[in-house]
């Protein structure tokens, strides 16, 4: 469990910095901030379940035991992860006020253009990976 501790803060930063960056942009372009935070947790929660589902059906050729991981991307399954994704996301940029404060800040807009780009790039080399090789 020590060890979990030690992992997440170093992941939950990245994420929240992610969010907070995606919030400030959809923020500045609406003024609105209960749907800044709606894109922002379900842009960033996309991504994540795109790129775990791609290095989880690219990996399941050599990892046997990722196997059953990739059935949980299935038709039915793949609400529920999501809806877990989101959860996730919005309880790591819990409390909301810190959020707000950040929107003050300036964006840094080449983490998250790069983060869609590796995402994206996983996803459909995973789709397509069989077609190529």
């Amino acid at each position: 469990m020590r060890n979990l501790q030690m992992l997440t803060p170093n992941n939950s930063v990245i994420m929240k910095r992610f969010i907070a960056d995606v919030y400030k942009i959809v923020y500045k372009r609406t003024d609105n901030k209960l749907l800044s935070v709606a894109v922002a947790v379900l842009y960033i929660s996309a991504l994540n379940v795109c790129t775990f589902y791609g290095l989880c059906l690219l990996l399941s050729t050599w990892q046997r035991i990722l196997r059953p991981v990739v059935y949980l991307f299935r038709f039915p399954y793949i609400f529920g992860v999501f809806v877990l994704a989101v959860a996730l996301h919005f309880w790591l940029i819990l409390p909301l006020q810190n959020l707000s404060a950040e929107k003050k800040k300036p964006v840094s807009m080449s983490p998250i253009i790069f983060y869609s780009i590796v995402a994206l790039l996983i996803f459909v080399y995973s789709q397509v990976a069989d077609k190529l090789f």
